[in-house]
C-alpha cells in the first residue's frame, strides 16, 4: 500500500539509493522545514513454497526412499521511500534511520537501538526556471518561487527478506507491522526527525 508518512521536526534536541548535494551554497536566509514522505510497501512480500515429497516404501527389490520437505524462498519484494520538501522548506540531509516499533502477527517486538547509515539529499522548496542541476534552487536564487522540492532519489530497503525464515519455522504467513524513524540534519544545521507509522512487510507461505 503507498502512503504519507507522519512528519515531525524536532529542534530541540540494506539496499540504498544514496542522494548528492546540488551545487550552490544551502540557504541560511531562512528557519522553515517541512519535509513530506512518500512510503509505497505495496511490494514488500516474499513468497515462501513448502514442498513435501512422501516416503516410499521399501520393496523386495527396491529400497525405501525417505520423506522430505523443503522450501524455496522467492525474491523479496522492498519498500520505496521518497522525501520532498514542501513550498518554502529548507533543505536536509537524511543520514540514518531506525526502527522504533515493531509486531510480528501481532506480538510486538523488541526494537532496535542500532541506526542504519544512510545519505539522502532533499532539495528546498523552490523552484527556479532553467536551474542546473536540479534541485540546485534556494530562496536565494535568481527567480526561484515557493513550491514543492525535487523528490529525493528512492530509499529502497528489503524488510520481507527478513520474515522469510519465520515463515518457514512455523508454516505460515507473517506479517510484520512497524513504525520507522528517519533523522539528518536541515541546511541550516537543525535536527531533522521524520516518522513513517504502520509500514508493512510480508512473507506468504503455500504448499507447492
Amino acid at each position: 500500500m503507498k502512503r504519507l508518512g507522519l512528519l515531525a521536526c524536532l529542534t530541540p534536541l540494506l539496499l540504498a539509493a544514496c542522494g548528492s548535494t546540488p551545487a550552490g551554497l544551502p540557504d541560511q536566509t531562512g528557519s522553515s522545514l517541512s519535509i513530506g514522505l512518500a512510503v509505497d510497501d505495496s511490494a514488500s512480500d516474499v513468497r515462501v513454497t513448502r514442498t513435501i515429497t512422501p516416503a516410499v516404501p521399501a520393496t523386495a527389490t527396491t529400497p525405501g526412499v525417505a520423506g522430505k520437505t523443503t522450501y524455496a524462498i522467492g525474491t523479496p519484494g522492498t519498500i520505496n521511500f521518497v522525501f520532498t520538501s514542501r513550498p518554502g522548506g529548507n533543505a536536509a540531509y537524511i543520514t540514518s534511520y531506525k526502527v522504533i516499533r515493531s509486531s510480528i502477527n501481532g506480538v510486538n517486538q523488541t526494537a532496535s537501538d542500532t541506526p542504519y547509515k544512510i545519505n539522502i539529499f532533499v532539495s528546498a522548496g523552490y523552484s527556479c526556471p532553467g536551474s542546473v542541476p536540479a534541485g540546485a534552487c534556494t530562496l536565494m536564487t535568481s527567480g526561484s518561487v515557493a513550491a514543492n522540492g525535487t523528490p529525493s532519489a528512492p530509499l529502497v530497503i528489503n524488510f520481507s527478506g527478513g520474515l522469510s525464515g519465520i515463515s518457514v519455522a512455523t508454516n505460515s504467513s507473517v506479517v510484520e507491522d512497524f513504525d520507522i524513524e528517519f533523522y539528518g540534519t536541515s541546511s541550516i544545521g537543525t535536527p531533522v526527525t521524520i516518522r513513517a507509522t504502520h509500514v508493512v512487510a510480508t512473507a506468504t507461505f503455500n504448499d507447492a
